[in-house]
């Protein structure tokens, strides 16, 4: 699994049956973790973690986003996942955007889910760029690629303010299969801990930008247990 992104918060349970080698970069890209297990599939699936700063909807952003886009295609990740914020308020030269996302290029698809600032944008655009650029949009769901891999993802809880049904990890992981590994996309970094017990290997999620500027790095800390980084 790849990221390029500020620090984010990842945890994971016993990955059961791929040859997964990870290799988290940050914002100064160096690899801080690399792990190998046991494999039973032919061949590993390389995930690329794809978290983009919500303010890159700006036009001046429009280069550095399309560099973005290169480095994913370079490396021809199998699955692209993000986990939310993709938008936030009004979207100068959306159509742009929505060209360069529909650039990007992954053997079984785009995953994604909402984070907090999709309702604050309005959640009719943010389903409309999804239906633009065909990515999957997951609400409380899950998608097995190839009968060997979940992708699940939850729902924000910042729905509720806003009709939503909010974060539901039982709806999100139903009828998937244990003995297969689950990756779970949570914006939020919180219940890691109920995560693993209902089966899931890996959760991805975003939101705390480890903190940004201080003093909201010490805020983040006393807030989430786990507010950045690769936990296990």
């Amino acid at each position: 699994i790849y990221q390029i992104a500020p620090a984010i918060p990842v945890s994971f349970g016993w990955l059961k049956s791929l040859n997964f080698q990870w290799s988290f970069t940050t914002s100064k890209p160096k690899p801080i973790s690399s792990i190998r297990v046991k494999p039973v599939l032919r061949r590993s699936v390389l995930i690329w973690y794809l978290l983009r700063p919500y303010k890159c909807w700006s036009s001046e952003n429009l280069k550095w986003f399309k560099n973005i886009v290169d480095k994913t295609n370079s490396i021809n990740p199998d699955i692209i996942v993000i986990t939310g914020d993709l938008i936030d308020g009004a979207i100068p030269k959306a159509d742009e955007f929505n060209k360069l996302i529909k650039q990007l290029k992954s053997k079984y698809g785009i995953f994604i889910i909402t984070g907090n600032h999709e309702y604050y944008a309005g959640i009719e655009k943010f389903l409309h760029i999804c239906q633009e650029t065909n990515i999957t949009y997951l609400s409380n769901a899950n998608k097995l690629i190839e009968n060997s891999i979940y992708i699940a993802g939850v729902e924000d809880n910042e729905s509720k303010q806003f009709n939503g049904t909010g974060s539901n990890l039982e709806l999100a992981l139903k009828n998937c299969d244990i003995n297969k590994p689950i990756v779970l996309l949570n914006h939020r970094p919180i219940n890691f801990e109920k995560a693993v017990e209902l089966g899931v290997d890996l959760q991805l999620s975003g939101h705390t930008h480890a903190g940004q500027i201080p003093p909201m790095d010490l805020l983040v800390m006393l807030i989430y247990k786990y507010p950045f980084g690769l936990h296990s």
